[in-house]
């Protein structure tokens, strides 16, 4: 039995339940509400240490990170085949997946929190303000949120995020001059893991930025025939959410 513990708007989660819808991979998903900070509370910190969403429970078998996963899943189900076929594809692709999960994932969790998440933690109250700050394991990852939320979008390294998310399309558009996919005439688990940060830019009203190039407009309008993308990027949603952060977007730009 395939388990997913994820929030419904982490993008790391949203990479791995692309995966098992495109592998249609019976699968339960169990909420862990990020913003009450349940991914710090004792029982989800058995699953994953580091207090981190997404988790993937195969039988007994437990697997953190979102591309190990999406890579477990691959191999175990799918034969590999939406994993690299050559030794120079892989090298490619293991670079190209670094760079998102590392500098464009923590620009996309820094443009969400200064645009969309601060705002909803400010009508929290101080107390449970700090008892979601307290509960922040990495001490990285506490300076950065309490920075965000006294600061917001006047935060100096928000410039930083954007433009590693410019250097992303810039990279991607020209991948996709050569194909249909980033490394190939097929679908692999590349495309899979940055269709989010994508979509993020949907929902934060910067569609724009990713629009203006034709050839990531061909390949988004195919990645939104996977099989997972409404469960992912619509039906997961609760009513007013993704209103609500495009009304954040439009307010940060309207500055």
């Amino acid at each position: 039995m395939l388990t997913l513990f994820t929030h419904f708007n982490a993008v790391c989660g949203q990479k791995v339940q692309l995966m098992l819808h495109e592998l249609s991979l019976i699968h339960s998903v169990h909420p862990v509400n990020l913003r009450d900070s349940e991914q710090h509370s004792a029982w989800f910190l058995k699953l994953n240490k580091k207090g981190q969403v997404p988790v993937l429970l195969d039988d007994d078998n437990i697997i953190c990170e979102s591309t190990d996963i999406c890579f477990y899943l691959d191999k175990k189900y799918n034969a590999s085949r939406l994993s690299p076929s050559t030794q120079h594809q892989a090298n490619t692709i293991k670079q190209w997946l670094t760079f998102v999960d590392n500098e464009l994932h923590d620009a996309c969790s820094l443009l969400s929190w200064c645009i969309a998440i601060r705002p909803e933690m400010l009508n929290k109250s101080e107390q449970q303000i700090k008892q979601h700050l307290a509960a922040i394991p990495c001490e990285k990852t506490l300076h950065e949120r309490t920075k965000a939320l006294k600061l917001g979008t006047d935060l100096a390294w928000l410039s930083t995020a954007m433009s590693h998310y410019k250097v992303l399309l810039t990279k991607m558009a020209r991948l996709l001059a050569k194909n249909d996919y980033l490394f190939s005439s097929h679908l692999t688990i590349a495309d899979i893991a940055t269709l989010p940060y994508i979509e993020r830019l949907t929902i934060l009203s910067f569609a724009d930025m990713w629009q203006e190039y034709p050839e990531i407009c061909q390949w988004h309008k195919r990645m939104t025939q996977l099989k997972g993308y409404t469960a992912s990027f619509n039906d997961s949603y609760p009513p007013g959410f993704k209103q609500r952060w495009l009304s954040y977007g439009e307010q940060y730009q309207a500055q």
